[in-house]
């Protein structure tokens, strides 16, 4: 039997200010890592959706060093991203001003939500990204909430 790692576990594409409404239903063990990962959902009209990861882009707003972390803004709100060294793709890349993918596991939904990366990438190569990032979550959340 193949074990099971964090990164196999589906993430939602959501905007920053969505993380904000979801719903804790509890902490548990999804996979075989050692941390267990909070689990979430997300009611929209009349259907509820669980969201384990969360996939969210924006810009570095603000590089914390010492406390391995970055505020990241997709323009729809401010996201604080931890653990970010330790996370596959993290480098000499993340600067003020990049745009980048953080994938991982929302630890609270405040004002300003706290995500432990488990998956970082820049994406300041390809100039679309952005604008069609935006296409692809409203795309999503659209299909989603028939």
């Amino acid at each position: 039997m193949t074990e099971k790692t964090i990164l196999d576990i589906p993430a939602r594409k959501v905007f920053i200010r969505q993380l904000t409404k979801l719903t804790l239903i509890r902490k548990q063990q999804q996979c075989d890592d050692e941390q267990k990962l909070f689990k979430w959902y997300i009611k929209m009209k009349n259907k509820s959706f669980t969201v384990g990861l969360v996939w969210i882009q924006g810009l570095i707003i603000q590089v914390n060093n010492q406390q391995d972390s970055i505020l990241l803004d997709d323009g729809s709100g401010v996201a604080a991203v931890s653990d970010v060294q330790k996370a596959p793709g993290a480098g000499d890349w993340i600067k003020l001003g990049q745009y980048c993918m953080a994938l991982g596991d929302l630890q609270d939904n405040s004002v300003i939500p706290s995500v432990r990366a488990v998956k970082l990438m820049n994406l300041q190569s390809d100039v679309d990204v952005e604008t069609l990032w935006i296409t692809e979550v409203l795309d999503l959340w659209s299909y989603l909430d028939l």
